[in-house]
């Protein structure tokens, strides 16, 4: 595993621009990630992007949180300037939600509803999220969904991630299964490299370090003899434009 620092947006894409022109094959980018929060002026959840909580509570929660707040907006217009500079490549956007950590939770026995609501309600981006892919030109084609035998969804849900994972990697240890993202991170990885991907580019919070590595290494292990693909994760504060950011490479060695 390799490490390098960026310390600016402009060398962050400099240096992501490298590996997409040496890409020989299809590209996915997962940028814009955010989570779910309970919005109680609607009562509903809807996404921790400072610019679409109403509740004023919790937007300031939002905007002061290390990565809610400016995170999935500041990653999201890095990846479509990254997407606009290469018309020539294939490349696709993806989302990662974090469906589970700020879901309140239902009354014993009770089914929560509110995710699976919020899925059947936003079956298209956040506003915030649509106004600068058409500032940029691109088209709603350009999004990776998830795609299943019974449904296709707009987004990769952390909490449907990470049941698959459970069920597909019953070796990994009672101690790491505690780590949420990487389980998630996992099936993830399994559902972008089936779609023939040769790169992908993944900016993830800061704190999520430790189990998107592992994530990142337990599918390299499994996948050693089967799968061609480079995974570059940064990981970034993403609370403003000059943020800090610290970049993982996972090579395959021959």
């Amino acid at each position: 595993m390799a490490y390098k620092l960026l310390h600016s947006e402009e060398q962050l894409i400099s240096f992501l621009q490298d590996y997409i022109l040496k890409a020989a094959g299809n590209i996915v980018i997962q940028a814009g990630h955010f989570a779910l929060v309970f919005d109680r002026i609607i009562g509903e959840l809807v996404p921790a992007i400072e610019e679409g909580v109403e509740d004023e509570k919790v937007k300031k929660v939002v905007a002061q949180h290390p990565y809610m707040g400016k995170f999935p907006l500041i990653t999201w217009e890095t990846a479509l300037k990254l997407i606009s500079s290469n018309p020539d490549k294939q490349i696709n956007l993806s989302i990662i939600v974090n469906d589970w950590q700020w879901v309140p939770k239902a009354p014993d026995g009770l089914l929560n509803d509110l995710r699976s609501n919020f899925y059947k309600k936003h079956t298209q981006l956040p506003t915030e999220f649509e106004l600068r892919l058409t500032s940029y030109k691109l088209p709603k084609s350009i999004i990776l969904p998830l795609t299943s035998d019974k449904k296709t969804l707009l987004y990769f849900g952390e909490q449907k991630l990470r049941n698959k994972a459970k069920r597909e990697y019953k070796n990994i240890s009672e101690k790491q299964r505690t780590m949420s993202c990487a389980y998630s991170y996992i099936s993830f990885l399994d559902y972008v490299e089936s779609n023939n991907t040769a790169l992908l580019i993944s900016f993830i919070p800061k704190p999520c370090k430790e189990p998107i590595n592992f994530g990142t290494e337990v599918f390299m292990e499994t996948h050693d003899s089967i799968s061609n693909i480079k995974v570059v994760n940064i990981f970034c504060s993403g609370d403003n434009l000059s943020a800090f950011y610290e970049h993982t490479e996972i090579v395959r060695y021959p």
